[in-house]
């Protein structure tokens, strides 16, 4: 999957900062390995 320039190898979706909301986590494709995460407060 792309966006905007950026490919992406998997998503999960799990509470990352506690508030009882699923945040988005993204592992993105490249070098070096990272993730990046979109929390729910931020997606509204």
């Amino acid at each position: 999957m792309a966006r905007d320039g950026w490919g992406f190898l998997g998503f999960e979706l799990g509470d990352v900062d506690g508030d009882g909301r699923a945040d988005l986590v993204a592992h993105a494709a490249g070098y070096p390995p990272r993730v990046e995460v979109y929390l729910a407060s931020s997606l509204l």
